[in-house]
């Protein structure tokens, strides 16, 4: 008789094991010399070098489940991972991790994610709620545009920020205070 060998008996009572799925990839980046690949509102790392696959999960220090976007910013050497509910993790190369939760505490409605951009230490952060600009390095929230109806996308063209939304595109100077809607034009066609 083979002895009972407690490391083929599973976790231990009382302990946790997340099973995301990883079997439907739907955006990947270049992260810490990883390829870093969103599936199914979960991801996971590929090493080029060596074939390996790590996966990384909120019983592995995420802040939640169910990842809407994710970009890269090279200024801070940061994954920024926005989740479904407006909650976002920032984390570094190091693998450590910081959880932003003021979007997801302090939104009214539904914050749903359409669009994540990075420029510089800003991301644009297009949601049901309106355009969310995020200061990765400074970890706070700058400014929060709110329309009359979703932002699904947005760009800074020259001086001028644009969203575009489904009653049209805003376009904003950004020398004016953006925050003053009578700051903002909109062209419906």
């Amino acid at each position: 008789l083979l002895p009972f060998n407690k490391a083929n008996a599973g976790i231990p009572v009382g302990t946790w094991r997340a099973h995301p799925a990883y079997n439907d990839a739907t955006f990947s980046l270049k992260a810490f010399g990883y390829i870093c690949v969103l599936s199914e509102g979960a991801i996971y790392f590929y090493d080029p070098f060596d074939n390996g696959l790590y996966t990384i999960d909120k019983t592995g220090g995420l802040g939640d489940t169910d990842i809407a976007a994710m970009g890269y910013c090279n200024s801070e050497r940061a994954v920024l991972l926005v989740y479904s509910n407006g909650n976002i993790d920032i984390l570094y190369d190091d693998f450590t991790i910081f959880n932003f939760t003021d979007l997801k505490n302090n939104s009214t409605g539904n914050v749903m994610v359409n669009e994540l951009k990075i420029i510089e230490n800003n991301a644009y952060i297009s949601t049901n709620i309106g355009l969310v600009i995020f200061d990765i390095k400074l970890k706070e929230i700058k400014n929060t545009y709110r329309f009359d109806s979703p932002v699904y996308t947005s760009v800074i063209l020259n001086d001028s920020l644009i969203c575009g939304t489904e009653d049209g595109m805003y376009i904003g100077n950004m020398s004016y205070n953006l925050l003053d809607r009578n700051n903002w034009n909109i062209f419906s066609n």
